[in-house]
């Protein structure tokens, strides 16, 4: 016989998922006019996926703009007529309750200017959402609608998602009973001890061997009540 210190393993099924899952949405109403991608390819943040059709969203714009400007003149005039007002007033000649009203006129114009540069502002923004762009880097999955398709009529339709699957992360459960030891061999977690992190193997479902390497990032804080379970996190590069 020899003698020899063995470490004990222990054995979970995990599932994986993406480090990172956005679900692609259209903000705004109206009809698909492109789609500028393939199923299943990499994008990367920023990429043009679908374009809605923009052009009720620059009429609007056009619109709101064309307001704007209307209101910035009566802004104008009410300005000139408040300082000849003043002027008046300071000399006698107007009646303080006019000089109240010249004063009015010019703060309602001035907020009817700031009411007119939100709708313009407003207008530039659902015009901007009609290109719906990738907000992280990934694979994609297949459209989920298809060109000429009306979204976003009842609530933001969902158009596409992303996986970003560069790195993974392996969920596995330890039971109440394995806790324990478990514990007294993982590294903080916290990262306050300085200690390098718990490693963990991994191997794919038609793998035998345990070839991946990978480390314990994260637990939760509880225990399930049901299950007496509790979830570990392992970061892993499948790449």
């Amino acid at each position: 016989p020899v003698e020899r210190e063995v470490g004990v393993d222990l054995q979970a099924t995990g599932t994986v998922t993406g480090v990172e899952t956005v679900e692609v949405r259209a903000r705004v109403q109206g009809f698909v006019e492109q789609i500028h991608f393939r199923a299943g390819s990499v994008v990367a943040e920023g990429d043009l996926l679908f374009t809605i059709d923009p052009r009720p969203f620059r009429a609007r714009l056009a619109q709101a703009e064309a307001d704007l400007a209307g209101r910035e003149a009566t802004l104008q005039l009410a300005r000139s007529n408040l300082a000849k007002a003043k002027a008046l007033a300071k000399s006698q000649v107007m009646a303080a309750q006019e000089l109240d009203t010249r004063t009015a006129e010019s703060a309602k114009a001035e907020a009817d200017v700031a009411l007119a540069r939100a709708n313009v502002d407003a207008a530039r923004l659902d015009l901007a959402y009609t290109e719906v762009r990738a907000p992280i880097g990934g694979r994609i999955g297949r459209n989920l609608v298809d060109k000429g398709a009306l979204v976003g009529a009842a609530d933001p339709t969902l158009l596409a998602t992303i996986v970003n699957d560069a790195r993974v992360y392996v969920y596995f459960d330890v039971s109440e009973r394995q806790m324990p030891g478990f514990l007294r061999g993982r590294q903080d977690l916290d990262g306050t001890s300085g200690a390098a992190p718990q490693p963990v193997l991994l191997a794919r479902a038609d793998e035998s061997e345990f070839a991946h390497a990978g480390a314990i990032d994260s637990a939760d804080n509880r225990l399930d009540a049901d299950t007496g379970r509790r979830a570990e996190t392992t970061p892993w590069s499948p790449r």
